[in-house]
Parts: structure tokens; C-alpha cells; sequence
């Protein structure tokens, strides 16, 4: 017979896959950033490698939009539209000053790419406004705009919600993205003066991560986004890489985070991330997802301030490129290499350095 005055432990909170979405997000930023070599563009073939990584992993920021659209468009059933903007400038407005500052003293003490004379109030307030101190820092710009956006978006009634963001999303895709990538691939030279400025940029993608978190979607739904995000990554990949080496430079027709090739493999990473997350069942799998979402990406995509604080304390340093090709090509390292400062012994071979 059971002691009903014995203590029972409550159950523990089943662990979003948002959670999981937001530090897989994180590690392709990660990926993405150790693989700057793909901007070196070469014939070799560790640029070949290169492309692939920088492919695979594109679908990063798209992805932290759609986390973005999914968890803060409920905002106002949490808190006021003051405490909304408190958090965001805690979270996001003030350490993005602070690094700032703070990459301004690196560039001067440290890496010796700026004067002293040089950081006048106007430069400060440009780097402020245009987010070019620290490199990594443009994903600012278009947060702050999504995070200004938010309360227009978050005062839709939520009977009303899924209509109008699936009617803003797809006037957006259609005639902000589609026809102007059909444009560019098919060389037709339309001339197309609709837009949807509602859906414009970034704000597309947390109109579509709010419809593909509250709404199900049906298997045949899914597959077809899988089929979709397959192609979307295999046209961003081989159209790049047949244009750049066509080119001689790297072309950027299929690349771009609102552009065709991203926004179909972003969508099929979230959904398969969503439905697939649940036949995970090992348990340290998501003590491990659970830490690293709490102590690495806990605001997402706040976690952009990390990756600058990152880049900052590290970028002194550089990296090889593990995953990337050896090459044979000891000239192409060697003139690599200068570039960013790192000298080799001739009878050695290299991997694509990287700086971060």
C-alpha cells in the first residue's frame, strides 16, 4: 500500500525543440565562421570543401529568425509592451554597445588596425549605427529592426494570426524573393515594382516560425519540405560553385539568408527539427541540449552577443580548418598564410587557415 504523505518527484519539463533548433543554429554559426576560407575563392580544391561547409551550414540565421517569430509574438500574454523593450535592450542593445566598445580598444591596443586619432565621436557613433566595428555584428542591424516590428506583428489577434501571417509570408516570398531569384537565374530582366514591405527581409521568416510552431503539419506536408530543403541546399551549392568557378570569383546568385535556395532548406531544418526531435529519447542527449541552450544560447538569437564576445577574445588567434582538403598547392598556402599572418615551414604542407 502507498504512503500518500510520501514525497513525489515532479515530473521534469519535457525540453523544447526549440532548444535543440537554437544550439544547432548556434554550432552552423560556429561551422560558418571557420570556414572563412570559402571567401579566399580558389580552384583548388579545399575551396571545393569549403563551398560544401559553407552550404550545409547556411541555414543558421534564418533558423534563429524563425525561433525569434515562434517564442516572442505571444509576448504580450507574458508581459507589458515596457517590460517587452526592457528585456530586448538588456538582453541584446546593451552588450551590443559594450562589445562594441570594447572591439574598438582591440583594434587599437591589440591588433594595431586603428589610431587613437581614429576614434572620434562620429566613428563611434557610425560603427554604432552601421554595425561595422566588429564584422560579426551586422546580424544587429536586422535583429533591432525584427525586434521593433515585434509588437505590430504580436497585436494581431491570435484568431486571426494564422491567416494574416500566412498572407503576409507568401506575398512576401512571391514577390519579394521568388521573382526577383527567377529574374536573376533565367536572366528575364522582369520588372516587377510590387513588394510586401510588412514581409521584407528578416520579418518574413518570424512570420513563418510562428505558422511552423503553432500549427501542425501533416507528414505529407513534412516530406514535401524535406524534398524542397534537399533541393534548396543542392541548388545553393552546385549553382555557386558552377558560377564561381565560370566566373573566377564567387558569384552570389544562389547565396543570400532571403533567398530562394536558404529559405526552403531553412524551413525543412526547422520542421525536421520539430517533428524528428521526438524519437531522440537517449536522456543525457538533452542534458547536454539543455546546458549548452542554457549556458551558450539560453536568449536566442540573443546569443549573437557570445559569438562576438568569442570572436573578440579570439580572434588574435587562428584556426585550421580540419574538415577542409589537404593541398597540395604549398605556393596558395604559403600566400594564404601571409594573409592572416601565420608563417609555415616550406617543407610543409597546410590547411586552410581561417581567422576568426
Amino acid at each position: 500500500m502507498s504512503n500518500p504523505n510520501r514525497e513525489t518527484s515532479s515530473p521534469k519539463p519535457k525540453i523544447s525543440y526549440l532548444t535543440l533548433a537554437s544550439v544547432v543554429a548556434a554550432i552552423s554559426v560556429i561551422a560558418i565562421h571557420t570556414n572563412g576560407c570559402f571567401w579566399t575563392f580558389s580552384t583548388d580544391h579545399y575551396w571545393f570543401t569549403a563551398n560544401i561547409l559553407e552550404c550545409v551550414f547556411y541555414f543558421a540565421v534564418d533558423v534563429f529568425f524563425m525561433i525569434t517569430g515562434s517564442t516572442l509574438l505571444d509576448f504580450f500574454d507574458k508581459y507589458t509592451l515596457r517590460e517587452y523593450f526592457s528585456k530586448r535592450i538588456k538582453k541584446t542593445v546593451i552588450p551590443f554597445v559594450a562589445w562594441t566598445l570594447i572591439g574598438i580598444l582591440y583594434r587599437v591596443v591589440l591588433a594595431k588596425t586603428l589610431l587613437w586619432t581614429d576614434v572620434t565621436p562620429r566613428f563611434v557613433f557610425d560603427g554604432l549605427t552601421k554595425f561595422n566595428i566588429v564584422n560579426l555584428y551586422w546580424f544587429f542591424g536586422p535583429l533591432f529592426c525584427v525586434y521593433l516590428s515585434i509588437p505590430l506583428f504580436a497585436a494581431v489577434p491570435k484568431e486571426k494570426r494564422s491567416f494574416i501571417y500566412s498572407y503576409v509570408a507568401i506575398a512576401s516570398l512571391v514577390l519579394n524573393v521568388l521573382i526577383p531569384f527567377v529574374n536573376g537565374v533565367f536572366e528575364l530582366n522582369i520588372a516587377c515594382p510590387l513588394s510586401v514591405s510588412v514581409g521584407s527581409s528578416y520579418l518574413l521568416y518570424i512570420c513563418v516560425g510562428y505558422l511552423l510552431s503553432h500549427n501542425e503539419i501533416n507528414v505529407k506536408a513534412r516530406i514535401v519540405s524535406y524534398i524542397l530543403a534537399i533541393a534548396g541546399l543542392l541548388t545553393h551549392m552546385i549553382g555557386t560553385y558552377k558560377l564561381s568557378i565560370s566566373a573566377g570569383q564567387i558569384n552570389g546568385l544562389y547565396k543570400g539568408y532571403v533567398n530562394i535556395p536558404c529559405f526552403f532548406y531553412a524551413v525543412g531544418i526547422f520542421i525536421a527539427i520539430r517533428y524528428l526531435s521526438s524519437y531522440i529519447k537517449n536522456e543525457l542527449f538533452w542534458k547536454i541540449v539543455n546546458f549548452v541552450g542554457g549556458v551558450y544560447v539560453s536568449n536566442v538569437p540573443d546569443a549573437v552577443v557570445l559569438f562576438g564576445l568569442d570572436h573578440q577574445v579570439y580572434s588574435h588567434k587562428y584556426i585550421f580548418a580540419l574538415l577542409s582538403a589537404r593541398s597540395t598547392d604549398t605556393n596558395r598556402d604559403t600566400h594564404y598564410l601571409d594573409i592572416v599572418g601565420i608563417k609555415k615551414d616550406s617543407g610543409d604542407q597546410a590547411y586552410c587557415a581561417v581567422s576568426r
